[in-house]
């Protein structure tokens, strides 16, 4: 199983021009929450480092897992050979109009884990497809967050937070 880290959670400062004479009161989601709102999403931005450096961008279908976002991708992928060599990676998501860029290291995901009934029922029943667990098996990754910044397109000023992993 994958474990949860509580963030610290701030308020980032913005650029000059951005910044408002009166700030609001700033009352950020809990971890949990701004999880759960990452995990509504249906596609996500998966952006990879290349070999010669250059960003590498594509969709993919995930869920989130004790604080981790978990996908799949074929062994022989852009996707995968660029976090085999470099790890580094964003996975971006707008749900609504709640924005989140995470940020973090991907890592593989334990093929009984990601083969896994309890997994494989979770993605079913968010996508309405069940991958077949040996499709599974060393193409799953995890991505543990280093951070993530959240807000609601109404009130990118006032709703801005950012969470910052250990």
């Amino acid at each position: 199983m994958l474990r949860c880290v509580e963030p610290i959670i701030e308020r980032p400062a913005f650029a000059e021009g951005y910044q408002r004479e009166a700030e609001s009161d700033f009352q950020p989601l809990a971890w949990p929450a701004a999880a759960d709102v990452f995990d509504a999403g249906r596609n996500y931005w998966l952006a990879t480092v290349r070999a010669d450096g250059s960003p590498h961008a594509a969709p993919v279908w995930g869920l989130m897992v004790d604080g981790a976002f978990c996908f799949s991708t074929a062994a022989e992928s852009i996707k995968a050979r660029n976090l085999t060599r470099d790890p580094r990676c964003s996975v971006q998501a707008a749900v609504g109009d709640q924005v989140v860029l995470f940020e973090g290291r991907a890592e593989p995901l334990a093929p009984e884990f990601a083969g896994g009934a309890g997994f494989l029922d979770r993605y079913e029943a968010k996508y309405h497809y069940r991958p077949r667990p040996e499709d599974m098996m060393g193409a799953a990754w995890k991505v543990v967050p280093t951070r993530v910044l959240l807000w609601n397109e109404q009130d990118m000023l006032g709703t801005q937070t950012r969470y910052k992993f250990g």
